[in-house]
This record gives C-alpha cells, structure tokens and sequence, in this order.
C-alpha cells in the first residue's frame, strides 16, 4: 500500500470487508483512485477514509481542485457547491449558453437542481439560499422558465418536483413565505 493512503477504501469494497485483497487496497490512476482489482467495476472510484467506531461525528468533507496542477486548491465541500452555484448554475452566462442548446441546455438546468437536492439530502453543506439562487435564476425569471417550460416541459416538471420536495423535506427554508404557493401553482400549470 502506498504511504499516504492507508485506511481509504471505496464505498462497495469498505463494506465488502475483508473480502478485497489487501494487494488491491489502494490502486492510483491518472482519473481515479479505487481499491478494487482491475477485474472488478468500483462504482463510486472515490476514496472515503474510514473512520475509527468511537467516532460519531461526521467526517469534513473537501474538494481539491486540480484544474491547474501548479496551483492545487482544496476547499470545504460547502465552499466548492456555494462556488460552483454562483460561477456556473445561477450565473446568467451560463444560463443564456444552456438556453442556446435548447431541449439538451433545460436538461442540463435541471441536473443542476438535481445535483444540489441530492447534496442537500446526503450532507449539511446546502444552505437556504443556495435553493433560492436557483429558484431566482430558473423559476422567477420570466425568461428562463419560458424557456423550460417551452422547450422541454419535463424538465420544468422536475425542477418544480425537486424544490416542492426540498421544502417538504426541510431541506430549504426559503427566504419568501410565497415561495411554496409558487410552487404550487406553477406545477398545476405546467402539469
């Protein structure tokens, strides 16, 4: 096992147990890093290191960002999804480029409204007002939901569905008290 890895293990293998060779306990590539022996499919193809059984708080989660391999930069997960929100998801650059792309652009808003549910519900790195910035970029502006719901009605539908079960689930406190009868009555229309 290399120095500076010992105890990280994927997610399928750590709960394989013992059954992982412990010749395949850490593999490096140039796109991932798994456990796994060449011959089986990992299907995280992320590290998590394991934690000792008296510790019950959850692990700090980071993102290192290699874009560029001489300024290597890590940051809390909570600073890289408010980054990411603010330079790719709500900025309206991005938006306008997606919108150029018609059907294929709608899907790709809501992936991004997916993928910030999904980190909302796994982790405590979501604020409030990370769900309002998409609310204000894709539901309140005019422009932008004409766009959805004109080119590619499902989208639209998910997004709707996806913040309806942010709210249900407590996963977002929106700053506005009409916020869920917005919702509400946007889904109704676009049903």
């Amino acid at each position: 096992m290399a120095p500076g890895w010992r105890g990280f293990r994927c997610r399928p293998c750590s709960a394989a147990g013992s059954a992982v060779p412990t010749r395949w306990s850490t593999i490096r590539t140039s796109a991932s890093t798994t456990c796994c022996p060449p011959t089986v499919s990992c299907s995280s193809r992320a590290a998590s290191p394991r934690l000792p059984r008296w510790r019950n708080s959850e692990p700090a989660l980071y993102h290192l960002d290699s874009a560029d391999p001489d300024r290597l930069a890590i940051r809390t997960l909570a600073e890289e999804i408010a980054r990411t929100l603010r330079g790719r998801a709500a900025n309206p650059r991005w938006i306008q480029g997606m919108m150029r792309h018609g059907y294929r652009g709608a899907a790709e808003l809501a992936a991004s409204v997916d993928t910030l549910f999904a980190f909302a519900a796994t982790t405590d790195a979501v604020r409030p007002a990370h769900f309002d910035l998409l609310f204000d970029a894709y539901v309140e502006d005019a422009e932008v939901w004409d766009f959805l719901s004109q080119d590619n009605p499902a989208a639209a539908r998910h997004i709707l569905a996806r913040m309806s079960e942010a709210l249900d689930r407590g996963l977002w406190h929106p700053r506005r008290n009409s916020t869920a009868e917005d919702l509400r009555r946007l889904r109704e229309i676009v049903a």
